[in-house]
């Protein structure tokens, strides 16, 4: 072929492959969509370049309106005037929150109907995934999630859980069958024996709820969020 024979084409030809090569292998092996290894500003950019998510900043509370009825007490606020006030610090992300964050808006894996099940798992991925990769949950007993008036999911991370090893149950047997129940008149009347198992609070579970109040967490929209630690 024309300027086969031409060594400093040849040379720069080489050097051109060489170097295009180097990039293709780095990108192979730092394999961007995996975000669960990134970190710093490579994972910035990944995110908000892959996934269209920057990374968010978490308070310790929201704002509260005066003005509206009710929310101030009488002639404390002029007549038709609105205030708003805060009490919270706002506090940065730092690599590993991001990526839990990230997981919670792409995980595919609990499929795309609302459940209580659904629910737990993923606040239980949040809680115990590091570095936002999957946490499969053996139980979510620790994770409450009840439903209250006007739409409301009231969602606590219970400080414990209480056992009922006795009751008034009459001849009633445990599994320690020397725990019977009672024998006649030998106890009152709804009067009962348990043993409370305290669990130790989630070292996320704080800025999950952060997370939660900020709005950063996306939830469905139907439904308002309450979440409460160590109740």
């Amino acid at each position: 072929m024309q300027y086969n024979d031409d060594d400093s084409l040849i040379a720069f030809a080489n050097a051109y492959n060489l170097g295009t090569q180097e990039y293709v292998d780095w990108f192979n092996e730092v394999n961007l969509p995996v975000y669960t290894q990134l970190v710093d500003s490579l994972l910035d950019w990944v995110a908000a370049g892959l996934y269209g998510i920057v990374r968010p900043q978490l308070s310790s509370g929201r704002f509260k309106t005066l003005g509206p009825l009710n929310t101030a007490s009488l002639n404390t606020v002029v007549l038709n005037e609105s205030k708003k006030l805060s009490k919270f610090v706002v506090t940065s992300v730092s690599d590993d929150v991001f990526q839990r964050v990230i997981t919670w808006h792409f995980f595919k894996g609990d499929g795309k109907y609302f459940t209580i099940d659904w629910l737990k798992r993923r606040i239980y991925r949040f809680l115990y995934g590091t570095n936002g990769t999957d946490a499969v949950a053996p139980y979510t007993n620790q994770i409450s999630v009840e439903f209250g008036i006007a739409n409301q999911i009231n969602v606590t991370i219970v400080s414990g859980l209480r056992v009922l090893t006795q009751s008034a149950t009459l001849n009633s047997l445990y599994k320690d069958r020397a725990k019977q129940g009672f024998v006649m008149n030998g106890r009152c009347l709804n009067q009962g024996s348990s043993t409370f198992f305290t669990s130790t609070e989630p070292a996320f579970a704080r800025i999950f709820k952060e997370a939660v109040d900020c709005g950063v967490l996306e939830m469905p929209f139907q439904y308002s969020v309450v979440v409460v630690i160590g109740a």
